[in-house]
C-alpha cells in the first residue's frame, strides 16, 4: 500500500519468548527501510502475507504479484519443512526491485517463484541469491552464495519458516 508502516495494536502485550520473532522482523525491515523508502510510490514494491480471518482460520492461497519485469507467486506453506511444525499465519515478507534484474527478497516461511512478463525470452531463472544482510551504514554485506540445492536448480528462492533473513536475487531470462 505504500505505506511507511504501522503500529500493531498491543505491541507491549508481545510474548517474552526468546528470541523474539517480533524484534527479528523490526530488525529485518531497519535494514530494508532505505530500499523501502526508495521504492515507495514507485511501484517496485510488494509485501505479502496469508489471510488470517476473524475466525484464526489461515487463508494460505498462493498470491501472484508483478514486480519489475517478473511475475512472483509467493507459496506460504513450505514444502521443504514438516508442515505440522510451521507457524503459516506468521510466514510472509516483502520484495524490493533494486536494479532491472535484481530483488532484495526478505522475511521467513514462505517459497518464490518468478516468470517474466513482457516482451523477451519466456523463461526465468536464478543467476545468483546471496543471503545476507546491510550493515549500519547501509551497506550490503553478502553472506552465504546460494547454489542449486538452495535455490532448486535456479527455480525458486526459499525463505525458511522460523528465520528471518534477507536474500538478494539476480533474476535472468532465457529460451
Amino acid at each position: 500500500m505504500d505505506a511507511i508502516g504501522f503500529g500493531p495494536f498491543s505491541i507491549e502485550s508481545v510474548d517474552t519468548a526468546q528470541p523474539n520473532p517480533l524484534v527479528a522482523a523490526y530488525q529485518v525491515l531497519q535494514q530494508l527501510s532505505p530500499a523501502i523508502l526508495a521504492a515507495q510510490g514507485r511501484g517496485t514494491m510488494t509485501g505479502f502475507r496469508p489471510r488470517v480471518l476473524e475466525d484464526g482460520t489461515v487463508i494460505a492461497t498462493p498470491v501472484t504479484e508483478s514486480v519489475g519485469g517478473y511475475q512472483f507467486t509467493v507459496s506460504f506453506v513450505d514444502t521443504q519443512a514438516p508442515q505440522a511444525g510451521q507457524n503459516v499465519a506468521s510466514h510472509g515478507g516483502i520484495i524490493i526491485q533494486v536494479g532491472p534484474e535484481d530483488y532484495l527478497i526478505a522475511g521467513q516461511g514462505f517459497i518464490v517463484t518468478f516468470a517474466p512478463v513482457g516482451d523477451g525470452p519466456p523463461l526465468a531463472g536464478i543467476d545468483s541469491a546471496w543471503e545476507g544482510s546491510f550493515n549500519t551504514a547501509g551497506a550490503w554485506v553478502p553472506g552465504r552464495l546460494l547454489n542449486g540445492d538452495q535455490t532448486h536448480q535456479g527455480r525458486h528462492v526459499r525463505l525458511a519458516p522460523g528465520e528471518y533473513q534477507i536474500q538478494r536475487v539476480r533474476l535472468y531470462r532465457y529460451r
